[in-house]
C-alpha cells in the first residue's frame, strides 16, 4: 500500500467516518441547538397576557380578582417580569366616561397588584383606553352581551429584556 491510498489521520476518524464529516455534524448540530436555545428564549422574551372581567364598574367578576392575584403571586416570583394593565370598558356612551371608567378598572387592578406584594418598580404602565381597544364580536353575539365582554382589565406581563 503506498501513503496516497493511505487515508491520512486528519481524515479520517473511526472505521471509515471522515473527520470533516463528523466535525460538520456536529457543527450543524450545535447550530440546530442554538438556534433552538435563542427560540425559546425568544418567547420568554415576548408578551402575554391574560383579561380579568368586571360586573360592573369597577367591580370583578365573581372569581376574577382571586384569578388576578394567583397570576400576579406566580409574576412576583420571577424579579425579571415587569406587567402593563390596561383598563377597558365598552364602545358605547360618553368618551369621556367611558376612558374614565376603563383608568378606574386599571387602578383598581393596580391596587390588588400591590396589596398581593407585587412591586411598584415593576409595575411598567397602568392606564386605561376607553372603548378604544375593543375585542372582536363573536358571531351572532347579541349587543349586550358584546357590551359587557368590553368590561375588563388586560394584564401584561414580559421579562425585560
Amino acid at each position: 500500500m503506498t501513503s496516497q491510498n493511505a487515508a491520512s489521520p486528519s481524515t479520517r476518524s473511526g472505521p471509515g467516518l471522515p473527520r470533516r464529516a463528523i466535525i460538520g455534524a456536529v457543527l450543524v448540530a450545535a447550530a440546530l441547538g442554538g438556534a433552538a436555545a435563542l427560540g425559546i428564549a425568544g418567547a420568554a422574551l415576548r408578551p402575554a397576557s391574560e383579561d380579568y372581567v368586571f360586573s360592573r364598574g369597577t367591580g370583578f367578576a365573581t372569581g376574577e380578582e382571586a384569578r388576578l392575584k394567583a397570576q400576579l403571586s406566580q409574576l412576583a416570583a420571577d424579579d425579571r417580569i415587569v406587567i402593563r394593565i390596561t383598563g377597558h370598558s365598552g364602545t358605547q356612551g360618553d368618551e369621556a366616561a367611558n376612558l374614565k371608567l376603563s383608568e378606574d378598572r386599571a387602578e383598581t387592578a393596580r391596587q390588588v397588584a400591590l396589596d398581593a406584594g407585587f412591586p411598584l418598580r415593576r409595575i411598567d404602565w397602568a392606564g386605561g383606553v376607553g372603548g378604544g381597544d375593543p375585542l372582536p364580536r363573536e358571531d351572532g353575539m347579541g349587543d349586550r352581551a358584546y357590551q359587557s365582554s368590553l368590561a375588563r382589565v388586560t394584564l401584561t406581563w414580559q421579562v425585560r429584556p
